[in-house]
């Protein structure tokens, strides 16, 4: 077994510390939510079955949203990606072979103005052109001088369609995942390379655990206090695999604050000129004198508000109170509360640490994340202020309101007992009367004096 920095090796198995430490917070976090289910008398075993159906919609939802809300480390860094256009050769070279504005400086394009023939294409300044596939063939040619380009488009005729491919550095924002989606090295698809969102994972965690809720006809509120308890446990360790990762860390702060996170300078630098827009290697703007240290071994660190402490101790807070509560104040509440009021603390502490944060989401200069966070706790609160005094009118109890449903081994050995069956009644077969003799007199009916007497009295 050894240990590197961001990963365990058994043999040939990599375990990365990332995962390691999320895992590991589901598993506290469900053991915390199946001993409380135990406690209060409700089946445990509902616990694994909302986690199972809570987890793969939570991966997809938690990237697709990253997809489609990328942070701004990610729009602002710019990545080659290859670009092919059909063009007529004179649209590049002239009848003496000279090559034609946008194409003059060489491989690299420029001067190419937004009504030019070459805009229309699709062509931008500072495309690197990269082959030319010429008609009738099936392999391009790699361009890497405008001589080799000049040579090569005199062997066709003028009126030729070619096919040129250049190389355009393009951000890495929404449309970038979508379009490279199953790119395994990074597109949309590749959940491994990093990008996840808490948001997209409680959307879709939440409305897979929701609809295993439904399929069994549990009490859905009550459910949700459980996991809003356990929860904050969960994010609480969990926010520790981004230490792991030297990512989640906020602006500078100088070099004296007692909390402040030591990132090396590289991986510093790079997140600030991501954030800020800056290109590589670009000037801060700033002096780093009072963010830099250096260790013993000389190396660059600069500091950083460690924004993954502070909601991970925020975090853990949330859990201790709302356990207290739930334990011991749960009948002043109606089974939801709990949930609502796990969505209004972390809505609140989110909605701050986004003023901290580097990697924000901004969508036309507005903070995503801030917009979500300010919706979820305004809603929440009000939900609360209505709720929560008619609560206190309520007699009932928390279990009164959501009594516990039978364990699902009930249930089932219920449903698996064979139905009884019913015996069908014997039928009665009618007896044929014998006919009376033709010399039998009818009888007829005996009407007393007494029944006379009753009829007239009664009239």
């Amino acid at each position: 077994m050894e240990f590197e920095s961001q990963f365990i090796r058994i043999g040939q198995v990599q375990l990365q510390y990332y995962g390691i430490i999320i895992v590991s917070a589901m598993i506290i976090a469900t053991l915390v939510g199946v001993n409380l289910a135990k406690r209060f008398g409700r089946d445990p075993e509902h616990i694994y079955g909302a986690l199972t159906w809570a987890i793969i919609p939570g991966i997809i939802f938690a990237r697709m949203w990253f997809v489609v809300f990328p942070p701004v480390t990610s729009t602002n860094t710019f990545v080659p990606q290859d670009f092919t256009y059909s063009l007529s050769i004179n649209q590049i070279i002239d009848e003496e072979g000279v090559l034609q504005p946008g194409f003059a400086s060489g491989v690299v394009l420029a001067g190419i103005t937004d009504d030019s023939a070459l805009a229309q294409v699709g062509l931008q300044n500072n495309d690197r052109v990269r082959s030319v596939r010429l008609p009738g063939t099936d392999e391009a040619t790699p361009i890497t001088d405008p001589t080799a380009l000049t040579a090569l488009l005199q062997q066709v005729d003028a009126g030729s369609q070619v096919r040129v491919t250049v190389e355009r550095l393009v951000p890495k924002d929404r449309n970038w995942y979508l379009r490279n989606f199953f790119d395994l090295d990074g597109g949309g698809i590749a959940i491994w390379s990093g990008g996840l969102s808490i948001f997209g994972a409680l959307l879709g965690g939440g409305a897979g655990a929701y609809l295993y809720l439904r399929k069994n006809n549990l009490r859905v509120p009550a459910w949700l206090d459980i996991a809003a308890v356990c929860i904050p446990l969960a994010q609480a360790i969990g926010r520790w695999a981004n230490y792991v990762n030297q990512e989640l860390f906020g602006d500078l702060v100088d070099k004296s604050y007692i909390l402040a996170l030591q990132i090396p300078e590289s991986i510093g630098l790079e997140a600030i000129r991501a954030a800020r827009g800056l290109p590589a290697n670009a000037p801060i703007g700033e002096s780093l004198l009072n963010y830099s240290v250096v260790d013993g071994a000389g190396r660059f660190y600069l500091t950083f508000h460690p924004l993954f402490l502070y909601e991970s101790l925020w975090s853990l807070v949330a859990f201790g109170v709302l356990l207290w509560l739930y334990l011991n104040h749960r009948d002043r509440f109606r089974p939801g509360d709990f949930f609502l009021i796990y969505i209004a603390q972390y809505a609140f502490i989110r909605f701050l640490l986004e003023f901290m944060r580097l990697e924000v989401t901004l969508v036309n200069g507005v903070n995503v994340s801030q917009v979500v966070t300010g919706m979820m706790f305004v809603v929440a609160v009000a939900l609360l202020a209505v709720r929560l005094p008619a609560s206190s009118k309520d007699p009932r109890t928390y279990e009164q309101i959501a009594p516990p449903e039978p364990p699902i081994a009930q249930l089932q050995k219920e449903q698996a007992k064979p139905a009884k069956r019913e015996r069908a009644p014997k039928p009665v077969v009618a007896q044929p009367i014998a006919p009376l003799p033709d010399d039998t007199p009818a009888t007829e009916p005996d009407v007393s004096s007494s029944d006379v007497a009753t009829d007239s009295s009664s009239e």
